[in-house]
């Protein structure tokens, strides 16, 4: 919901007399994730197919109603109208993001795009096949994945960095004549190139130990989870240095969910490419 914020707010503020160039903003793009707070999208097919519209991009024209459905926008609205891209999330249900940010690697004007986002941590990745953001980089339209926090409610801090960002990219740009307002620099920015993610190894009751943004050493809890009884079954520890990225907010965490995610630089990516397990 925080991205609806986004686009309302910043056109809400745009004064088209005053604009050189366009902006189009795409609310919802997957309809039936915002009716039913999902990031999936049912298919009738012989049954009921859940898929995940982030990973159809950049579309297929005869495909599914999702591939089609992407198709359309990116052949349609994106590709000859659009120079770059924003694509905005929020964390899934049951977790929490910090102001983050995915950027290829490989693209330096993607990088520039989300420094000038009040953001606090950013992942350089080798791009994720089937997301908007790297159909758009395939496409020759720079673009990043910015994540403001959670779902399920509107976050005006959150809505509010967004709105921010986005009036700094018209600045750059030189599409608004405004100044620049605060920037990735002029936050405690940390950026990696892996997200290590924990999973939950059992099903119970967990309890996170660390926050959004939080520096974190190798070998420190992170977080303790418990039975019915409230015997610790399984304590989770750091496996490297870095700054928390994401947490499970839901006290029950079913085997194999987020319990915590660290944003890190490996050695092994700055070398090879490690794909976000979590995607």
């Amino acid at each position: 919901l925080n991205p609806i914020g986004v686009v309302q707010k910043v056109f809400a503020g745009l004064d088209a007399a005053q604009l050189s160039g366009s902006v189009i903003g795409i609310i919802g793009p997957s309809r039936p994730g915002v009716e039913h707070t999902t990031r999936m999208w049912p298919v009738s097919n012989l049954g009921l197919n859940l898929v995940n519209p982030n990973r159809t991009w950049p579309g297929v024209e005869n495909g599914n109603t999702v591939e089609r459905h992407s198709w359309l926008l990116m052949n349609r609205l994106i590709k000859g109208n659009a120079d770059i891209g924003v694509d905005i999330h929020t964390g899934g249900n049951g977790i929490d993001f910090a102001l983050f940010a995915f950027v290829n690697k490989d693209d330096a004007e993607a990088l520039r795009i989300a420094q000038l986002f009040p953001i606090d941590q950013i992942l350089l990745e080798p791009g994720f096949d089937g997301t908007l953001e790297y159909a758009l980089v395939r496409a020759g339209i720079p673009a990043i994945t910015l994540e403001l926090g959670g779902p399920r409610s509107f976050d005006d801090d959150m809505i509010s960095a967004g709105v921010l960002g986005v009036r700094n990219l018209l600045s750059h740009y030189q599409m608004l004549d405004i100044p620049l307002g605060q920037t990735a620099k002029d936050r405690k920015l940390f950026t990696g190139n892996k997200l290590e993610d924990m999973f939950a190894v059992a099903s119970g009751f967990t309890e996170v130990l660390v926050a959004l943004n939080d520096d974190v050493k190798k070998g420190q809890k992170v977080a303790v989870q418990r039975n019915a009884f409230g015997d610790i079954v399984h304590e989770y520890i750091a496996e490297v240095d870095g700054r928390v990225a994401i947490i499970g907010t839901d006290a029950i965490r079913e085997h194999g969910v987020d319990v915590v995610s660290i944003l890190t630089n490996s050695a092994e990516c700055a070398d090879a490419d490690c794909p976000y397990e979590g995607e």
